[in-house]
């Protein structure tokens, strides 16, 4: 009795930690963004969205900044003031290894685990595979790593990772905000690990009491037989 109520415990725990966690994405600001499992996929957004995780790449160009999540193989787009302009998607490995780059109105997407996508605008005018018979995926991955500019307009431009903000400045003057992205709540993720933790030391003490944990039982046993 005790173990199916154990496990029906637990069962309902996890469920609540997940309906949690998607609530604290939720309140935070963020979207509960997956990475894309389907081989040489790609969409495009036309709502912000925002993954719970820290950029890894901004590049500034063309009136435009760029920021890309490598994880998901995800691109915000924004104009220079901040205002929204459209996302990108790719099939990615996830790996650390991917980037973006930014040549003649061309946005370059490295997935890693497909290939380099390039958008002109909402269009993919190109694609190019990632195998060793193909040499012009190492000639495109080049040129993308040497097309990452952060500078435009007379701005340089910054990502701070701590803060959530995208700001920019001119050379001897101060930062400006252009984008506030939503911050990750650190006391959200200490009570997901609490209820864990609880969850765990509760199935652990129904196991001790249904004597499955021969070790401690015997000593609670004999605990109870001298306080008798």
């Amino acid at each position: 009795m005790k173990r199916w109520l154990a496990w029906t415990l637990v069962l309902t725990l996890l469920i609540g930690m997940f309906v949690f966690r998607e609530w604290i994405i939720s309140r935070e600001g963020f979207d509960p963004i997956r990475a894309m499992d389907q081989d040489y996929g790609w969409l495009i957004f036309h709502r912000e969205r925002v993954p719970r995780m820290e950029a890894d790449q901004l590049i500034a160009a063309d009136g435009m900044l760029f920021l890309h999540y490598e994880k998901y193989g995800y691109v915000n787009v924004y104009s220079a003031d901040g205002t929204f302009l459209r996302g990108y998607q790719v099939a990615c490995g996830g790996n650390g290894r991917g980037g973006i780059g930014y040549a003649d109105g061309i946005l370059y997407i490295d997935g890693q685990c497909s290939g380099i996508y390039l958008f002109r605008g909402e269009e993919l005018v190109g694609f190019e595979e990632q195998n060793r018979n193909n040499p012009a995926h190492r000639q495109t991955e080049i040129l993308m790593a040497s097309a990452c500019p952060t500078s435009d307009g007379g701005y340089d431009y910054y990502y701070n990772s701590v803060s959530g903000q995208i700001s920019r400045a001119k050379p001897g003057q101060a930062l400006e905000t252009v984008v506030q992205l939503p911050v990750k709540d650190s006391v959200a993720e200490y009570l997901a690990m609490g209820m864990l933790m609880l969850m765990t030391a509760f199935v652990v003490w129904l196991r001790i009491e249904d004597g499955e944990v021969p070790v401690v039982s015997q000593i609670l046993q004999e605990r109870k037989r001298r306080l008798r």
